[in-house]
């Protein structure tokens, strides 16, 4: 899906892909500011985590906006790519949703626990499920942790993985999902409210602006870094999701 905002003629096109919320609702809403300094923004929305780094590569995109740094890291390494980031914008708490129960005390033994299947974001939601005192993992272990890391399960909790953009669809099966801010968010939930455990704020996870290393000098890259990292784009993300996405600027 294209939503495309354009400004004068002769205007410089600039293709970003995202994830539609928050990513793409942000990007809309500096859209005009970058429209008034020439740039005609294209804004290309997936609902993987994929494709906008498949497409930046092949050159569908000037640059993408969805992922943490963590994610491109494992990204380049796995498919041999040389994408850089040019820009932290914001951290997205990944969190712990029920359809069924309103505290993790009433998870009963046994109970399925679907996470998501990419290396970064099961690594977190394993730490997560740590942090919220469900789980012992093993000592040292690395941020790609799995269920094979996990040490002690006093519940006896099932684990399953599924892609992270279906996670969130996985409630009514699920006693428990481990799922992005970015799809409980476009599941119509209120993560501060509505999560039974948030994880903590991590630099690595920071979400980031990314292009292909050639064109990380371009001034039009530099002017959509700033669009998102303005004041006005800081106020938007508090007014808009009250604390579930957090400015890092």
């Amino acid at each position: 899906m294209l939503l495309l905002f354009a400004p004068a003629a002769e205007a410089l096109v600039l293709r970003v892909g995202v994830s539609p919320v928050p990513h793409g609702e942000l990007l809309k809403f500096v859209a005009p500011d970058l429209a008034s300094q020439g740039i005609d923004v294209e804004i290309v929305l997936y609902e993987d985590y994929v494709g906008p780094n498949r497409d930046l590569v092949q050159g569908r995109l000037d640059a993408n906006y969805f992922q943490n740094r963590l994610y491109l890291d494992g990204y380049n390494r796995d498919y041999g790519t040389d994408l850089v980031p040019v820009g932290s914008v914001h951290f997205e708490r990944m969190g712990l949703y029920s359809s069924r129960y309103r505290s993790l005390g009433e998870l009963p033994a046994g109970a399925l626990v679907v996470h998501p299947s990419d290396s970064v974001n099961r690594g977190r939601a394993f730490h997560l499920l740590e942090d919220a005192g469900l789980i012992r993992l093993l000592p040292n272990v690395s941020l790609e942790a799995g269920p094979f890391d996990v040490a002690d399960n006093p519940r006896k909790l099932r684990f399953q993985a599924d892609a992270a953009d279906r996670v969130m669809g996985r409630l009514a099966d699920a006693a428990l999902v481990v799922a992005n801010c970015n799809y409980a968010l476009e599941a119509g939930l209120d993560p501060a409210r509505e999560s039974l455990f948030e994880e903590r704020v991590e630099p690595l996870f920071h979400n980031v602006v990314v292009v292909r290393r050639d064109d990380a000098g371009r001034r039009e890259i530099a002017l959509l870094v700033s669009a998102l990292r303005s004041a006005k784009a800081r106020d938007f993300m508090a007014l808009a999701y009250g604390g579930a996405v957090t400015p890092v600027f």
